[in-house]
């Protein structure tokens, strides 16, 4: 059995949704880009049918800035720092147990095949159950050879 504790902070939750965060930014980007064009291209060339085809555009904007605004809201949320998972990992799945500060809030046992993507960053892995929920373990707090094995279980090379 291999045991990995990771304090979840806001770090794990920003290395998370920076994907999120880069794609709203551009959305947001690209929408002004084309509103902009809109904005400017209606005088110069009067009412035509084609340039009421940029008012596309506020679409990717509007859905950058909600998207932006709703990130920012969670990262300026105060975040609970005594917010601990410890996973026990084992050739069949493996168990989270979850801990806010001395607390034990509860645990899961997760099958490996219930796993629907894993993400490896420098510092994490990423387990993913769903589209938007992961388990976070800091691959610091473990040896090379432990990643590899968790790694090997998982069926990742």
């Amino acid at each position: 059995m291999i045991e990995i504790t990771t304090v979840l902070t806001k770090e794990v939750q920003k290395s998370m949704t920076k994907k999120i965060w880069i794609g709203s930014w551009i959305a947001l980007t690209i929408g002004a880009i084309g509103m902009l064009l809109y904005i400017f291209a209606d005088p110069i060339w009067g009412t035509q049918k084609w340039t009421e085809f940029l008012l596309i555009f506020a679409l990717p904007f509007g859905f950058g800035l909600v998207y932006i605004i709703m990130l920012n809201k969670i990262y300026k949320k105060p975040f609970d720092e005594r917010n601990v998972n410890i996973y026990q990992f084992e050739p069949d799945g493996f168990t989270v147990v979850t801990f806010r500060g001395d607390a034990n809030t509860g645990s899961m046992r997760v099958s490996y095949d219930q796993i629907a993507k894993v993400k490896e960053t420098a510092d994490y892995l990423f387990l993913f159950v769903n589209k938007f929920s992961a388990f976070a373990v800091k691959k610091a707090d473990s040896s090379p050879s432990d990643i590899e094995t968790i790694k090997s279980y998982l069926g990742v090379k």
